[in-house]
């Protein structure tokens, strides 16, 4: 009789987990229930804690005199809901991200002083860090942290009704002057391309936090301001300034636009060229061209957002344009894997392992822009080469002169 009753009880077990879902958290403890069953409760429990006290006790332990990362640091919501301490991850918990973020102090009762709110994992971009946010009810949800200036990150979670929410996290420690700049250079270079016959599209990091944007169209140097911006997906769209009329006037005339493809439709293996300006005072003052492959359609950590291409860049390059094989342009060049990173975590060197925003997140922005007209170049029933390239695009790309 025992042997049935026990045999009841297993099925039972079994049946339940089969029906309502087991699995297992984070901290190794079984779950019952799942997405999708409105009777099930998903387990919660506080996150884990760190023996932190408040501001003065992270800052001490933890972030005074010591160089830090641009990341690092002590920070404050938007919302002046949750103060956090930005810190490397030296603690037994989630030993897969580099950086946790432990409240120091908070105004919802559910969250205590020491907790981990924040966790955080380095990409190939300095400004950018893939991770996951603990919600008030101690929940995990995986977002992307975007350090969109040297004061403030920004990233965005789903409310209530499923609609993303923008958060801003502002920096409360170290002040401006005791932290580690993250801009480029005080003058640095990129590479950008008509859309309009007065805008230039390139990424957003090559003209943040920029005094004096240039740009040298035909051997013209005109000015430039930042018109648009989308700081998630690193895309910018210039205007030229009309200050000295006659000169930008002569400058423009003729300038083509370069058609905007369908990213979508690009798949692995496809071919793929870009053209810009790397290593500006150093190559050669006309546009270099080069070719590869899109090695994946997808980027670091599966991002949908970016290709990764097999194309070989160098600094200058960013916002240059990726077209396809008939001359469309399906990518912004955007950002290569950091070889000194990958150097030291794998022991080997990365070759031509490199990212190009989509140009789906491209037409977002191009939709805000006011239009004008603007002759679009050739495009090639026949597979694009390199030298078609140079020969029929160079005019429409652009370099790009920053002072900050």
């Amino acid at each position: 009789m025992k042997s049935k009753i026990s045999g009841v009880a297993l099925l039972f077990l079994l049946t339940t987990c089969t029906w309502t879902g087991c699995s297992i958290d984070t901290q190794g403890n079984r779950v019952i229930g799942g997405p999708g069953f409105g009777d099930a409760t998903l387990y919660e429990k506080p996150s884990p804690a760190i023996g932190i006290k408040d501001r003065s006790d992270v800052i001490s332990k933890y972030l005074s005199h010591k160089e830090l990362t641009p990341i690092e640091g002590v920070w404050v919501w938007d919302n002046n809901h949750y103060e956090v301490a930005i810190i490397r991850n030296s603690t037994e918990h989630y030993r897969e991200y580099d950086y946790v973020g432990v409240v120091t102090d908070t105004r919802v009762t559910a969250w205590a002083r020491g907790q981990i709110k924040l966790l955080l994992k380095e990409t190939a971009s300095s400004q950018a860090y893939s991770g996951v946010y603990f919600d008030v009810n101690h929940n995990e949800l995986g977002t992307m942290y975007f350090l969109s200036s040297q004061n403030l990150i920004e990233f965005t979670l789903p409310d209530s009704y499923g609609n993303q929410h923008r958060t801003m996290l502002v920096r409360n420690f170290p002040k401006e002057s005791q932290t580690q700049c993250i801009a480029e250079a005080e003058n640095s270079s990129g590479t950008g391309f008509f859309v309009t016959q007065d805008v230039v599209a390139t990424n957003y990091h090559v003209v943040r936090e920029a005094k004096q944007i240039s740009l040298s169209i035909g051997g013209t140097v005109v000015g430039a301001d930042l018109l648009l911006k989308d700081v998630q997906n690193d895309l910018a769209l210039l205007r030229i300034n009309s200050a000295n009329v006659p000169t930008t006037m002569g400058a423009l005339k003729g300038v083509k636009c370069l058609a905007i493809g369908n990213s979508d439709g690009a798949r692995s293996g496809d071919a793929g060229l870009t053209i810009g300006f790397p290593l500006s005072g150093l190559l050669a003052a006309t546009p270099s061209v080069a070719q590869g492959l899109i090695s994946n359609s997808s980027g670091l950590d599966n991002d949908p957002r970016m290709f990764q291409i097999s194309i070989p860049i160098q600094a200058g390059n960013s916002g240059s344009p990726l077209l396809d094989s008939n001359g469309r342009v399906i990518g912004v060049v955007t950002s290569t894997l950091n070889s000194e990173a990958m150097l030291k975590a794998t022991g080997t060197l990365p070759q031509n392992v490199n990212f190009a925003t989509k140009s789906s997140y491209l037409r977002s922005i191009l939709l805000m822009a006011p239009s004008s007209d603007c002759a679009e170049s050739s495009l090639f029933k026949q597979p694009l080469t390199a030298r078609d390239m140079q020969d029929h695009y160079a005019s429409s790309v652009v370099p790009i002169r920053v002072s900050r």
